[in-house]
Order: C-alpha cells, then sequence, then structure tokens
C-alpha cells in the first residue's frame, strides 16, 4: 500500500462513492470541492498515525555492519542516517560496548572483527508533496494497513463524530491487539511463595 492508495482508502471511509476512486485520480480529487479540504489535510494526519504505530509497535529493523577500527568511540548517527534506535549489538568474543547517549557508543577490547548492529528505522514523514507511489517502508505493510482508519477518524470528526470515534477505537484497538501479539516472556520461571503461618 503505497501513499496514494492510503489517500484513497481515507477517503472511501468517510464517503460512500458511487463511482470507483482511485489514486490514478489523486490530481482531480484535489481540485473537488467534496474531497480537497481532506486531502490537504492527510500529510500531517498520516504523520500521526506513523508515529503512533512506531511507538507502541517499533519500526522496520535493519542491520549494519561497523567495521574493525581503532577508535573506540562511535557516533552512530554519522553511519547510520536512517536509523531510529538501537535495538541489538553482536560484537565478536571479548569485545565490550556501552551506549554513551542513543547514539553514540563506546567500544573496549575491539582487537579484530566486525560489529554488527541491528536498529529500527527513523519513521516515514510524509510531505505535502509527496509522491502517491511512495511506500511507507520504516513500518510493517500490515500496520500501514491501519493508517487510513486514523486519517478518516481524525479528519472526519467535525462532519461524523460517531463514525470518526468507531475509525479512531479500530485504530488503536488493533494497534493493542498487534502489541499483544508482539509480547512474550523470555525464560519463563516458577517461583515458590511460601506463607508464614500466624
Amino acid at each position: 500500500m503505497n501513499w496514494g492508495d492510503i489517500q484513497i482508502e481515507s477517503l472511501k471511509k468517510m464517503f460512500l462513492n458511487t463511482e470507483n476512486i482511485t489514486a490514478d485520480n489523486l490530481e482531480n480529487y484535489k481540485n473537488d470541492k467534496k474531497y480537497k479540504t481532506y486531502l490537504f489535510a492527510m500529510p500531517q494526519a498520516c504523520n500521526e498515525a506513523i508515529k503512533h504505530i512506531a511507538s507502541r509497535l517499533g519500526t522496520e529493523t535493519e542491520k549494519y555492519t561497523l567495521e574493525y577500527s581503532e577508535e573506540n568511540i562511535f557516533d552512530l548517527g554519522n553511519y547510520i542516517p536512517d536509523m531510529r534506535k538501537v535495538k541489538r549489538i553482536v560484537c565478536p568474543s571479548g569485545v565490550k560496548y556501552r551506549m554513551i547517549t542513543s547514539k553514540v557508543i563506546q567500544i573496549d577490547n575491539w582487537i579484530s572483527g566486525d560489529i554488527d548492529i541491528y536498529y529500527e528505522l527513523e519513521v516515514d514523514v510524509i510531505k505535502s508533496n509527496t509522491l502517491p507511489t511512495k511506500k511507507i517502508n520504516s513500518i510493517k505493510e500490515e500496520y500501514v494497513t491501519m493508517i487510513p482508519l486514523y486519517i478518516a477518524g481524525e479528519l472526519y470528526k467535525d462532519d461524523d463524530l460517531s463514525m470518526a470515534t468507531m475509525y479512531m477505537n479500530e485504530f488503536f484497538n488493533m494497534i493493542s491487539s498487534y502489541a499483544g501479539e508482539n509480547q512474550y516472556i523470555d525464560n519463563p520461571t516458577i517461583n515458590t511463595i511460601y506463607r508464614i503461618g500466624d
């Protein structure tokens, strides 16, 4: 689902159309008084939706390989411009590291070998001039399909509050559902609880 598809799906949630509206005609819809106000407001609403999703569900993970260097402090922002945050670091045996800030790392005892840094992607930002073919790559495709719910809920609240509320509730319920699926217990243990008698 690209940015054009997101806009069309959002419009479909807000309007009951007798004709089929398509992303191919988005430029025409921007001149249509029925749609244009909503289309111009969509980039901001889309960015809000992406941030809500990223804050609860995270963004897609990529890997960057830091090649051996005699330096021991690295600003990862200079190496990985699309990094939102570090998720995991895999070092050669004996190598120690610590994060000085969210993007600056200190590495000690690095004698040889490379270091793999797994990181979350920075969120995509939609602008008023973003092409309809733009894909939202920073979050999973299944999460992208939720964005029209948020857009419709946010932009339609002055027209039909009950419908807008329904869409917004569905959006946040889906996030909660996905967040629940992503939770797991690592190495579960059973603790014995002793009761002291009176």
